[in-house]
């Protein structure tokens, strides 16, 4: 850890970075309520022996919203504690002692290849596996979507991988800023909307 310069604090103190960590929160705590709607759901189903009920969609359905609120709350969190600052300076160290510094470029460009590639394939397998939700809740696909999308276009912009590829993308971007808001916004308030739907 000898010359990290990241230290646990507030990362992003302008009023959008506020405003972009109130919204994930707000929308992780609409997804857990939503879960915590349909586990009562289950549990009365459950009882009742209703066969109106399909408890194992209901089921599938509670895992998906619990999943896309605790995705929602650590994206909130990194926003604020700037993680992938901590990550490039240990990255960075691991180089320096290991003699490959100077091919940090290369490397960097392939971990964000990787990393993008990565988040495409789990968002695809995670539609396809669950398509019966998305199919209900389709604005929420929307939602995920858009967030891959800003976390895809933000790697780029790591330690001037964004200058070597000529996908240089600026922080004050206002329309990165509406891609990660719209995401936020559409999977809180498909979940806002469906339960008091209930």
């Amino acid at each position: 850890m000898e010359g990290i310069i990241w230290r646990p604090g507030i990362g992003d103190p302008t009023i959008i970075g506020w405003i972009t960590t109130v919204g994930y929160a707000i929308s992780a705590f609409l997804c857990a309520r939503k879960a915590r709607v349909l586990k009562t759901d289950i549990l009365t189903a459950d009882t009742q022996k209703s066969e109106m009920l399909n408890t194992q969609a209901l089921n599938d359905e509670r895992l998906v919203w619990s999943g896309l609120a605790t995705v929602l709350f650590c994206l909130g969190l990194n926003k604020q504690l700037d993680l992938q600052t901590l990550m490039i300076e240990c990255g960075r160290n691991f180089a320096v002692s290991e003699g490959w510094f100077s091919e940090r470029r290369k490397i960097q460009a392939v971990f964000v290849i990787f990393a993008i590639s990565l988040g495409v394939l789990i968002l695809i397998i995670g539609v396809w596996k669950q398509r019966r939700f998305f199919r209900k809740h389709p604005p929420t696909l929307i939602g995920v979507s858009l967030l891959v999308l800003y976390i895809s276009l933000r790697l780029t912009a790591i330690d001037h991988v964004g200058q070597a590829s000529g996908v240089a993308i600026p922080d004050e971007a206002w329309w990165l800023t509406g891609i990660e808001w719209g995401g936020i916004a559409c999977t809180g308030m498909t979940a806002e909307r469906r339960v008091n739907r209930k």
